[in-house]
């Protein structure tokens, strides 16, 4: 197969240039992110081939180890963004690379959460400059493992994909879709924060019956509520057409830890109950911008209240969209690691 995805975006002379790699199609949202802080951005995405199954890539892997290693050399980038959690590349391959590019920065950043650092991340991470994780809680953990260095970095989403509609665009969408709370989440029992999901989803299901909407697999008790899987960013659709939006984590004990899912129904502009995570209020306002719970109880009396106190809701979804449009887009996000890394202002890291 001739793996021609190599791609430049951007024309930028003068510019840092960025080498992009991410893990799949789910996070190219990040080019205008680069691109919009004045890099010039090219990308080599393996993932999402056609017919491709986790075996097919590890038995290609070295001729992809070869097209990221011609690409290093020919582009000769200033910084390598990898957003890599499975081996699609071997780490001789990044070895290799950074022998051909010494003075260029090598950064990975992973946004899956486990109790446990994934081996190829730990592997990774002894090679790159710099890990980066989603959550505070488990930074001591990472070093344990002996990686070059690890720092936080939270998750950003695409604003243009998420944010509040119109008030018309909403009201047509709340009478074609025909509910009121909606939970965009598989149901299973991989997690810890799964059982928590199930109990609230089924206690919707029975309370609201259709007026609750539960995208994803897994709800098949739930009849009345189940919809199905849906696509990552018709879930904007889904929320603006909702009064309510229920946020729940396959982990909800690390510290700084929150899904994007959470930031996407924000962004949407509906209100969003949101189990609470240790330290969330060092980002969101209780009751302004979010609202959470930490028990079942608590969240179905939310949901009661806020069904019932509707501008008071609204005005709480129109907050949360304003915070994530101003602090938590892909842009921003970018923004962030650029400047810790030193290309952008002050180096923070």
């Amino acid at each position: 197969m001739n793996f021609d995805i190599l791609r430049k975006h951007n024309e930028m002379p003068g510019a840092k240039k960025v080498f992009f790699v991410p893990i799949n199609t789910g996070q190219l949202d990040l080019y205008e992110g680069f691109m919009a802080n004045g890099f010039e951005l090219y990308s080599l995405n393996f993932g999402g081939i056609k017919g491709w199954s986790e075996s097919v890539y590890m038995k290609r892997r070295g001729e992809m180890d070869s097209v990221f290693l011609k690409a290093c050399d020919d582009i000769r980038p200033d910084w390598v963004y990898m957003m890599l959690d499975s081996a699609r590349l071997s780490p001789g391959a990044i070895k290799k690379a950074k022998k051909i590019l010494p003075n260029a920065i090598f950064t990975n950043w992973t946004g899956d959460v486990r109790r446990e650092p994934k081996p190829f991340v730990v592997e990774l991470g002894k090679i790159v400059d710099i890990t980066l994780i989603v959550s505070t809680g488990q930074l001591e953990q990472y070093r344990r493992h002996g990686l070059n260095r690890v720092e936080f970095l939270q998750a950003g989403i695409d604003t243009g994909k998420f944010f509040r509609m119109s008030e018309k665009e909403r009201e047509v969408l709340r009478k074609e879709l025909k509910h009121d709370v909606v939970f965009c989440a598989h149901n299973t029992t991989a997690h810890p924060g799964s059982a928590q999901r199930n109990e609230i989803g089924i206690k919707l299901s029975k309370l609201y019956g259709s007026r609750c909407a539960l995208y994803g697999g897994g709800w098949k008790k739930c009849k009345a509520s189940a919809r199905g899987p849906i696509p990552y960013f018709d879930q904007n659709k889904v929320y603006n057409g909702s009064k309510i939006v229920i946020s729940i984590n396959n982990y909800n004990d690390i510290e700084m830890y929150f899904s994007a899912r959470q930031l996407a129904a924000m962004g949407s502009g509906t209100i969003t109950v949101s189990r609470y995570i240790p330290g969330l209020e060092k980002y969101f306002d209780n009751g302004h911008d979010l609202v959470w719970f930490t028990t079942t109880d608590e969240c179905m009396k939310l949901v009661d209240y806020y069904l019932k106190n509707e501008d008071e809701a609204r005005q709480i979804g129109i907050n949360g969209a304003k915070k994530i449009q101003e602090c938590h887009s892909r842009v921003e996000f970018v923004r962030k690691i650029a400047t810790q890394l030193g290309f952008l202002g002050q180096k923070e890291l």
